[in-house]
C-alpha cells in the first residue's frame, strides 16, 4: 500500500484489522528515502521501479493500493492521472 493521506498506525492498520485482513501480508510504504537523506512522497513518474521490486521480492502479491493516485503524480488533475495510468492516453497540452 502506498498511502499519502492516512497514517498507517492510527487509520490504515485499524481499518484493515477491523475488516479481517491478514496484517502479516500487508506492506505499507510510508515514504521514499531521498538520496541526500530524509524522505519524500512516492512518485509514480520517478519511483515506479520500487513497487515492482517489492512485488517480485515478496512474491504472491495480489493487490497494490495507491491512495490517492493523484498524490503520487507530482501534479494535479484527472488528465495527469489518466496519462500515467494509461500509456495510450495522451493528456492535452
Amino acid at each position: 500500500m502506498l498511502c499519502a493521506e492516512d497514517d498507517a498506525a492510527d487509520t490504515i492498520v485499524p481499518r484493515l484489522a477491523a475488516a479481517g485482513a491478514d496484517l502479516t501480508r500487508v506492506y505499507i510504504v510510508p515514504a521514499v528515502e531521498r538520496d541526500g537523506g530524509g524522505q519524500r512522497l512516492f512518485s509514480l513518474e520517478h519511483d515506479l521501479d520500487l513497487p515492482e521490486r517489492e512485488i517480485v521480492a515478496r512474491g504472491d502479491v495480489r493487490l497494490v493500493v495507491i491512495d490517492p493516485l493523484s498524490s503520487c503524480l507530482g501534479g494535479t488533475g484527472d488528465a495527469r492521472v489518466r496519462g500515467v495510468a494509461s500509456p495510450s492516453f495522451a493528456p492535452p497540452t
